[in-house]
């Protein structure tokens, strides 16, 4: 079965490297390059993974996140947050916002395709980041505000 994936990044050379290693891996991908294009997208078309740009022009992967939640765009879909540097207090943010993951850019380009395999193929996997896979009951311990 094709995994379909939407990457979310206003750098085209990062979305296009990111659609190349997923291509390879043997998923669909749509590339999105804001937010707001990301958003109107998941009005119409679902996915089983969303890769999402931390820092964009026209609002923040977390912004974004807050108003997937909002309309409730793709319950149940993955999203994971991309950026170029690793900083406690977003991440943070992208788990209390029930993010599945917060990936470095440089982590991704090196190691997307298996943390993805893990995050879609083992149902007790529910957040990746650059160092580590955590299982649901650790995930929601992890994020204020989640029962467990």
């Amino acid at each position: 079965m094709t995994r379909r994936v939407l990457v979310v990044d206003d750098n085209e050379i990062v979305g296009w490297t990111l659609r190349a290693r997923l291509w390879i891996a043997g998923c669909e991908v749509i590339l999105a390059g804001s937010a707001a294009e990301a958003l109107a997208t998941l009005e119409i078309e679902r996915f089983d993974l969303v890769l999402m740009d931390l820092s964009m022009p026209d609002m923040t992967g977390l912004e974004a996140m807050e108003i997937i939640e909002q309309r409730g765009l793709c319950p149940g879909t993955p999203v994971v947050l991309l950026t170029a540097s690793e900083d406690i207090q977003n991440v943070q943010a992208a788990r209390a916002l029930g993010a599945s993951g917060y990936l470095t850019k440089a982590a991704a380009q090196r190691a997307l395709a298996p943390a993805i395999d893990r995050l879609l193929a083992e149902p007790g996997i529910s957040w990746i980041d650059d160092h580590h896979c955590i299982a649901p009951a650790a995930a929601r311990a992890a994020r204020p505000g989640v029962a467990q």
